[in-house]
């Protein structure tokens, strides 16, 4: 297996080089060469076995350049019981009375949040990547975040021998403040930012670092390659991947799916994109996902994109009480279209050019079709998310985190339109305790918030909802508050050089 560049001009990668690098030079984003192509019985092998055998057995279709005991050792003390519990990435009924809609459950993590399941696995596959490339140089690893992977990547770097790591959290930042709570525990390898800019321009911004020839120079002259913790690194999606053919073995095995008889439906949120780029992998390689539905919120440039064939930037970002789902159109645009487009590597450009140089996509007649073949969007009102999270709740005895929530009612209407029968399998991405605020106007009443402390807040939503308190936020809120310090837009490859003394 070797890795492309979605501009096509990029040489032929090896895993290993890929994922050290982060980003190609030509401005593009690794993908495979090849999509490896399973069939019905290595699917339904996979529920046979731990989850950490069956991540490993699929990150070896892609990572073939490691070993299959490297990367069942990997998996094995990722996955293990002390990080995710007994059943990692177990699928679960949300409604005894529904038998078409099942949650993924991704919030079982250290931090409580999907990120968990990828951010982890960087710093032992970054390791053994190093090894096969023999490079011996530190690697510095960058992240744009609105919360929840900035907090999973200081957490899991945190002196990680050979590795910093740079978190920039944008204005959207979660409404815990998790990110201040956090700071004083950060490893002396972990720089966390505050920036006004939004999670869109931070990941334009680190974009734009990663391809600036002088700073990547630089720093590889002070023996350190300049990367991403952000899904711009395939390091960050093939975890996705597996999860993904994971939960469609799940349901199969189990007899709630017949093989060659139906697909089913997965919904992802919009973010970073990185979900729905794995979820595209998986129904490539043959897992039966007959329509994927991305969730957005009142930022639907992307819902715009796969549902009109187009798309206009919007001269100003919404910030909302979904802040992972508040971006306008993710980095991984690129990804989707390179993939949706037959891996046309000249059209991909063209499209991007455009959305460079005029802020717009217009996809073609063909192009258009060939998207919503199997994609569809759905956006959700997130002034509504208390409403939505009490109707779930009241209906079904599920406490759900907002963003999930939104997922849920975004299936509902999807499918009440439809009229569809597929089967659904939704993200549940995140605790509700780390949208304490939410829950508890949604839960408790419109108003509850006011003159309570988060540490109250807290309290009274773990005895309502009856969800014992990850251990993380209880470190959150026992934790000394520190204000971060605050990096301006267009400062951060100066500040990269002043973290490190090299300014």
């Amino acid at each position: 297996m070797l890795y492309i560049s979605t501009r096509g001009v990029h040489k032929p990668s090896s895993p290993s080089e890929a994922l050290r690098q982060g980003v190609p030079s030509d401005g593009g984003l690794f993908v495979p060469q090849t999509i490896p192509q399973v069939d019905r019985d290595w699917v339904l092998s996979l529920a046979k076995k731990p989850y950490y055998q069956a991540a490993a057995q699929v990150l070896e279709l892609y990572l073939t350049d490691f070993s299959k005991d490297e990367l069942t050792a990997v998996c094995h003390e990722v996955f293990s019981e002390d990080n995710f519990g007994e059943n990692p990435a177990f699928v679960e009924q949300l409604n005894t009375y529904n038998d078409d809609l099942y949650l993924l459950r991704l919030d079982t993590g250290p931090t409580a949040s999907i990120k968990d399941y990828s951010m982890l696995l960087v710093p032992p596959l970054l390791t053994l990547a190093k090894k096969n490339t023999k490079d011996n140089m530190q690697q510095l690893l960058l992240t744009a975040t609105t919360g929840s992977a900035g907090i999973a990547a200081l957490s899991t770097l945190a002196d990680k021998e050979d590795f910093a790591v740079m978190a920039f959290f944008a204005s959207t930042g979660e409404p815990l403040g998790s990110e201040q709570h956090l700071k004083p525990g950060c490893g002396s390898n972990c720089f966390a930012s505050y920036s006004s800019a939004s999670f869109e321009e931070l990941s334009q911004e680190i974009r734009q670092c990663l391809a600036d020839e002088n700073l990547v120079n630089t720093l590889r002259d002070h023996n350190v390659i300049l990367s991403t913790a952000n899904s711009l690194n395939w390091v960050r999606i093939v975890p996705s991947i597996a999860y993904y053919c994971w939960a469609a073995s799940c349901r199969y095995a189990h007899g709630r799916l017949q093989w060659g008889e139906g697909s089913m439906a997965l919904v992802v949120p919009s973010g970073n994109g990185s979900e729905l780029v794995a979820a595209i992998y998986a129904r490539e390689m043959g897992i039966p996902i007959g329509k994927i539905i991305v969730t957005t919120n009142r930022n639907r440039g992307l819902a715009d994109l796969i549902r009109e064939g187009s798309y206009s930037r919007r001269r100003k970002l919404l910030h909302t009480d979904l802040p992972g789902l508040d971006v306008d159109l993710p980095m991984n645009v690129e990804r989707v279209l390179y993939e949706v487009l037959g891996r046309d590597a000249v059209q991909t450009s063209i499209y991007l050019n455009d959305l460079i140089n005029e802020g717009i996509i217009r996809l073609n007649k063909n192009d258009t079709a060939a998207m919503q073949s199997y994609l569809d969007a759905m956006s959700i009102d997130d002034r509504r998310i208390a409403s939505i999270i009490l109707s779930i709740y009241d209906r079904t005895d599920y406490a759900l985190d907002p963003h999930t929530a939104g997922f849920i009612s975004a299936y509902e209407t999807w499918n009440d339109r439809q009229r569809s029968d597929f089967p659904a399998i939704v993200l549940n991405t995140d605790s509700p305790y780390r949208f304490t605020r939410t829950m508890s106007e949604a839960l408790l009443g419109r108003g509850y918030v006011r003159g309570r402390s988060n540490s109250v807040l807290v309290s009274e939503l773990e005895q309502e909802i009856g969800l014992a308190l990850p251990q993380i936020f209880t470190e959150m809120i026992d934790g000394e508050v520190t204000a971060l310090p605050v990096v301006n837009k267009d400062e951060i490859a100066q500040n990269i050089l002043e973290q490190l003394g090299i300014a």
